[in-house]
């Protein structure tokens, strides 16, 4: 297998079907079975993808263990219908 630079159309349409050549990749699809899923995989393990991942579960980590604002519910509502009957 020789690995070429992948053109920026390629680069573009990759993440433009992220989601689907990442199910298929999440699936067990060979990235080497396509030209946009061997792209896919090369910008998910790609070092700037990592951190940026990190980043963002660190971020949501900070978000869920600060302590409520004042005047903010401690706990989310939840609007349930009313009961019929």
């Amino acid at each position: 297998m020789v690995i070429r630079p992948a053109k920026i159309t390629g680069r573009l349409l990759a993440r433009l079907f992220g989601a689907s050549l990442d199910r298929r990749l999440a699936t067990g699809s060979a990235p080497e079975s396509g030209r946009l899923l061997a792209i896919r995989a090369q910008q998910i393990v790609a070092l700037r993808s990592r951190r940026e991942l990190a980043r963002h579960w660190e971020h949501l980590l900070t978000v869920a263990t600060r302590p409520p604002r004042p005047g903010a519910p401690a706990q989310p509502r939840l609007s349930l219908p009313a009961p019929r009957g």
